[in-house]
């Protein structure tokens, strides 16, 4: 079987791209592949444990580059992912996971980060295949760069993200001290402006009777959050799995999101999410139930959500159990994570048959 090597940036940095990279990696080996992860701490340079910055981020993605180009002929193919296969003439395929200009755009950041990451995914894609992980995103990338994309949707986990029984949740109520008899919230992610924590908080703020709960990573440590705002750190997805089905719903109001997992994996869970028209949101948007946790308008990103919390903790039991069934049957039938893995695998044969 063929040797292929996955390109990707900082290993130290927990986030999507790396994540989707070991996923992919992992698909791939059970094809019989040999697969060989080349980030930046591949590089040993000496710059890696510089502060982050754009010009450590070029630096970087150049050396990366040319390395990978350098060892080529030891593997069959190179994928990269993002803007870090920009220098690697010997990487056919690139799969785009952000659009920078955009996301600089939608959270007000530095522009020279939207000037340099927009050369380095443009120079990424030119003359080879390209993939986006959603319809957005290749709207994002078509604006942008006038590149056509192929659409393989990132895929959930359905054996890990389920819903749970009536008895399994009364056990975890009391694992992770969660009162049965008030509403609760859940929110994972970073805790920051780009993922919504300032909608959690004054979701938390207006609703002061409901419990919320905040799944965080990377050993985030928040103070002076309101104080029906309960902490969790670096679960794994088992645990986070079990905290989605203690909850009545889901936030993820991420300001810009190429695809947004929370979304598929609270939704199939059997619980509701309430998200943006970005990523996943932006597929669903139109449909006739899920749509409805779609917030229109991010300029009232805040009312929007807190009036759709309110309208459906007012349903009866009935309602919601509807909502949440036609949900999760929708998100477990068109993006679980085998339908995800096949049209990768159908792609990578593509390629190795074409070397």
């Amino acid at each position: 079987m063929a040797h292929i090597g996955i390109l990707y940036g900082d290993e130290q940095k927990k986030g999507g791209i790396r994540a989707y990279s070991h996923m992919l990696g992992d698909v791939l080996k059970s094809q019989g592949h040999q697969i060989t992860y080349l980030s930046f701490a591949s590089l040993h340079s000496p710059f890696y444990k510089s502060p982050t910055s754009s010009w450590r981020e070029l630096l970087l993605t150049y050396q990366l580059g040319t390395m990978a180009d350098y060892i080529s002929p030891q593997y069959d193919l190179i994928i990269g992912n993002g803007y870090y296969g920009a220098f690697c003439k010997h990487s056919p395929l690139t799969i785009y996971h952000f659009v920078y200009p955009s996301y600089v755009k939608h959270l007000g950041e530095n522009p020279f980060k939207g000037i340099i990451g927009g050369y380095l995914e443009k120079k990424a894609g030119k003359d080879k295949l390209r993939l986006s992980v959603s319809q957005f995103l290749a709207s994002e990338v078509k604006k942008y760069y006038g590149y056509n994309t192929i659409v393989i949707s990132n895929g959930v986990d359905t054996g890990i993200f389920h819903k749970l029984s009536t008895n399994d949740k009364k056990f975890l109520y009391a694992k992770w001290n969660v009162q049965a008899d008030k509403p609760t919230i859940v929110f994972v992610g970073r805790w920051n402006k780009r993922k919504g924590a300032d909608v959690v908080e004054y979701i938390a703020e207006h609703l002061p009777h409901v419990q919320v709960i905040a799944v965080l990573g990377y050993g985030e440590v928040k103070e002076n959050m309101a104080s029906n705002i309960t902490v969790f750190s670096q679960l794994n997805h088992t645990e986070i799995n079990e905290i989605y089905n203690l909850a009545d719903i889901v936030l993820y109001p991420s300001r810009y999101e190429p695809f947004g997992y929370v979304t598929a994996e609270g939704w199939s869970a059997g619980t509701p999410v309430i998200t943006t028209p970005m990523g996943l949101g932006y597929e669903i948007k139109n449909h006739p139930i899920l749509g409805k946790f779609v917030i229109s308008d991010m300029e009232y990103i805040k009312d929007e959500t807190l009036n759709i919390v309110k309208w459906y903790l007012n349903l009866d039991e009935d309602e919601r159990h509807d909502i949440a069934t036609e949900g999760m049957t929708y998100i477990r039938k068109h993006y679980s994570i085998d339908t995800w893995a096949n049209n990768m695998n159908e792609v990578i044969n593509y390629l190795l048959s074409t070397r």
